[in-house]
């Protein structure tokens, strides 16, 4: 469960959901042994996913690949996007574009 988390990633949480609000995504963990790394994804389409990793990043910026769901030979998501260091207002805003 993200509880366990690193507390990085669960102030990111929190800090999405009071800009975003609590029904705009859900949390979907795919990295469960990645403490640093979470996802989360359009609620009524889980195939829209934005990764999110804090592991080695200075504090207040964010690794982001933006997902979406694999062609139909492929098990692997396809990327829409990827930013290996982003601030929080670009990450907000690319998430939120993503998943609307």
């Amino acid at each position: 469960m993200f509880v366990d988390k690193d507390h990085s990633i669960l102030a990111l949480i929190a800090q999405l959901r009071a800009d975003l609000g609590d029904d705009q995504f859900d949390i979907v963990d795919h990295w469960d042994g990645d403490l640093c790394a979470i996802g989360v994804a359009k609620p009524s389409d889980h195939a829209l996913l934005a990764y999110i990793s804090t592991s080695v990043r200075p504090q207040g910026n964010y690794f982001l690949e933006l997902e979406t769901a694999p062609g139909e030979s492929s098990e692997v998501y396809d990327v829409a996007g990827r930013y290996d260091s982003i601030v929080y207002s670009d990450l907000l805003e690319r998430i939120d574009r993503h998943l609307d």
